[in-house]
């Protein structure tokens, strides 16, 4: 799903299009799949372990894992360019005299990418203790 718009870019409109159908229905048929075996199950990593043992239980809870920390790095990298394009903004819109030394410093390590996800991991509230 993440290299669709490299492929629909790549290969033209008419194969983009039946690939992101393919896509699509190879989607659909994995979640029917899912939902037709699911009735009595708390979550996907059950129905895994009933069927098929141990080490796919250990492979769904793994690859939920995965999933997660990819949706967590990708909302931490878009929130941290939008902070870095909005202190750049301020910074230009402010003119700073360049002999303010500290206020200086700090808007140098603001604006810096490298730095740009501390100030936004700092602003994010921890998400609320789960609750079973």
């Amino acid at each position: 799903m993440l290299v669709l718009p490299w492929a629909f870019a790549g290969s033209g409109v008419l194969p983009g299009l039946l690939l992101t159908l393919a896509c699509g229905a190879f989607c659909h048929y994995t979640s029917w799949i899912i939902l037709r075996w699911s009735p009595g199950h708390a979550d996907f990593s059950t129905i895994c372990r009933e069927h098929l043992g141990a080490w796919a239980w250990h492979a769904a809870l793994c690859s939920s894992m995965l999933v997660l920390l990819g949706a967590s790095m990708a909302y931490l990298t878009l929130m941290s360019d939008f902070l870095h394009f909005l202190l750049v903004i301020a910074r230009d819109a402010l003119h700073p005299t360049p002999a303010a030394g500290v206020a200086e410093y700090a808007w140098a390590l603001a604006r810096s990418r490298p730095l740009a996800p501390i100030p936004t991991a700092l602003a994010v509230p921890p998400p609320p203790p789960l609750s079973y």
